[in-house]
């Protein structure tokens, strides 16, 4: 008992200290379990974002290329279709609907040269 009245201040002192470690040891095993629940939802996310990853989004090449096959088979034939109507609306002179043949609208037109003139 007379070293504790001798050493008041650091018997003071290592309670104080015991306290503050049983404190801390506290507060660490809570935060331990939060952490624990936290880590838990992180691979629940983890999980589902890898799950999404590993889904295909697209329909696949063979789809996309035998769409673009059809594709292209309308176009051809709509461009037959337009060929076959230009050389029919023509004059029989294999003109095309372009506009590359001759014809009485291109007599009317008229070349000018516009020049900006300065306003005073």
């Amino acid at each position: 008992m007379g070293w504790i009245k001798r050493n008041l201040f650091f018997s003071i002192g290592g309670v104080i200290a015991l306290l503050l470690l049983g404190a801390a040891g506290y507060y660490d095993y809570k935060s331990w379990s939060h952490n624990s629940d936290a880590f838990d939802r992180l691979n629940e996310i983890y999980g589902k974002l890898k799950e999404l990853g590993d889904e295909k989004p697209s329909p696949g090449n063979a789809k996309a290329e035998a769409l673009q096959t059809a594709f292209h088979a309308i176009s051809e034939a709509m461009y037959q279709r337009a060929q076959e109507s230009a050389a029919a609306d023509g004059n029989g002179n294999g003109a095309s609907a372009s506009g590359d043949g001759d014809s009485a609208d291109d007599e009317d037109v008229v070349d000018a040269e516009v020049v900006d003139e300065p306003k005073a």
